[in-house]
């Protein structure tokens, strides 16, 4: 006998269930949230504690990962929870080196381990190109080529272009109408704009010296800065995102020239004696000394202000050290300001330079540096603060507020240091290619080089190319980071 359901009964349940359902949903997302968080449930203390997440990955991938000698499930790239403080990390490869470093992890944040680079247990060298001993050579940034001089006196470039595992030589002379007194010349290659398109060379001559800028596609198109300036220049550089303009520093101001056009801007900043360029193209600047007042100023200038914005004062002899740069890292804009043997840096918000609001900036650490320190800049992807000095060199990273300091091996006081790719760099100190983690960690020996030659990373990551002295010349060599 069907009997009609009770209302009541029905009403309870309903009600029961529209209760519990949100309940059991916020219980759910809350216990989601928390393992987002890192929250676990610690079987050994019965306590619920608060780890992190290691992402990981290496060049090449495929390696197999043991965290505090345990392996995690997978190969690279892949991720594992963590608990919060130190834990040792590994990565293994067949027919690599293993990489391993120390690593701190804070409880509810991500460690990125994503820049580990392997390093083949036998290093396959090759020789290549041959050149005069008096050749001077310089890489361009995107590893894609690598322009040789073999003589000083002489207007010739060869290009070696990178393509894939191949290089492939290509001879360039320069335009004789491009530069002054032919008879008694020395050339020097400066630097490469970002594109690897044009490279910048100081001329030297009886009578002076003046700048060129080589076009490397069309070697006709190519222009003397000198000429156009109308005036001694002590300084230039490619503006940034656009080689074809170039900020010259002569008679103590900045300008600009255009290449394309042949003209020359007004001052856009005075009294100058050194400047530097941001990846985003902002100008840092130091003024001179104003014997009067013994006043020196660093600063800024954004492109097209109508003056540029003083940021700190310094009254002294001119003794001193004194030099900005800045940099933009995640949105962020910083600026790493030596004066002496300190080096501050601190997170800033550049306005255009002819604002008139006042500069909002906050310290966050000011580090001692040795007096030997040469030079402070930022890393290819503005991550780090670089500081080098005579024996070695010192790294400020941003994301994670370390500070490191690293002693480079060999003897020579001269010496190259540069970045290899954005976490790793590369030093010729004692005639032999050594590689360093920005925080001194997991140290490469790669291959003996001449001192004060090019070193690149190919652009597919697969090489690494140098140059070597043998019997009597010197030798592009390419060093294979691939195991065979």
């Amino acid at each position: 006998m069907h009997r009609p359901p009770n209302k009541k009964a029905m009403r309870y349940r309903l009600t029961a269930l529209y209760i519990i359902t949100p309940i059991l949903i916020l219980l759910v997302s809350a216990l989601l949230m928390l393992h987002i968080l890192g929250y676990r449930f610690n079987l050994n203390d019965r306590e619920i504690t608060q780890g992190g997440l290691l992402q990981l990955d290496s060049r090449p991938a495929g390696a197999t990962v043991t965290v505090d000698s345990k392996k995690i499930d997978g190969r690279t790239p892949n991720r594992t929870d963590l608990s919060s403080g130190l834990h040792t990390v590994m990565m293994q490869l067949d027919g690599y080196r293993p990489w391993q470093k120390t690593v701190n992890i804070d409880p509810g944040r991500i460690l990125w381990l994503n820049y580990a680079r392997l390093f083949p247990k036998e290093l396959q060298v090759a020789e290549l190109n041959e050149f005069p001993l008096t050749a001077a050579s310089l890489a361009a940034r995107n590893g894609k080529v690598i322009a040789v001089m073999p003589r000083p006196d002489q207007a010739r470039i060869t290009l070696l272009k990178i393509q894939g595992d191949t290089v492939k030589p290509t001879e360039l002379d320069l335009p004789e109408d491009l530069y002054a007194d032919k008879a008694k010349s020395s050339f020097q290659m400066v630097a490469w704009s970002e594109d690897g398109r044009y490279i910048l060379m100081k001329h030297r001559y009886t009578n002076g010296s003046e700048w060129l800028s080589i076009d490397t596609e069309a070697i006709d198109q190519s222009v003397n800065a000198t000429n156009i300036a109308g005036q001694a220049i002590s300084q230039v550089d490619f503006m940034a995102k656009n080689p074809r303009q170039l900020y010259v520093l002569a008679n103590q101001s900045v300008r600009i020239i255009d290449t394309r056009s042949m003209t020359i801007s007004a001052p856009i900043i005075n009294g100058v004696s050194e400047f530097s360029q941001s990846s985003q193209g902002i100008l840092a600047y130091t003024s001179v000394r104003d014997a009067k007042t013994n006043q020196r100023t660093v600063g800024y200038y954004t492109k097209g202000a109508a003056k540029p914005y003083p940021i700190r004062t310094v009254y002294d002899d001119g003794s001193k050290v004194l030099r900005i740069r800045i940099g933009e890292y995640v949105r962020k804009q910083y600026i790493a300001l030596q004066y002496g043997s300190t080096v501050e840096v601190n997170l800033v918000a550049l306005g255009t330079s002819d604002s008139t609001q006042a500069l909002t900036q906050s310290s966050l650490v000011t580090i001692a540096v040795p007096d030997t320190t040469s030079t402070v800049s930022f890393s290819p992807a503005n991550r780090f603060v670089l500081m080098v000095h005579q024996g070695g060199f010192m790294t400020y990273d941003l994301e994670l507020g370390a500070l490191a300091s690293t002693p480079l091996r060999g003897l020579d006081k001269t010496y190259q240091l540069d970045w290899l790719d954005g976490a790793m760099l590369w030093s010729d100190r004692g005639g032999e290619i050594v590689t360093y983690e920005f925080d001194g960690n997991n140290i490469q020996e790669i291959t003996p080089v001449a001192t004060g030659q090019a070193v690149v990373l190919s652009n597919n990551q697969k090489s690494l190319y140098g140059f070597r002295q043998v019997d009597g010349v010197l030798r592009l060599v390419q060093v294979s980071l691939i195991a065979s």
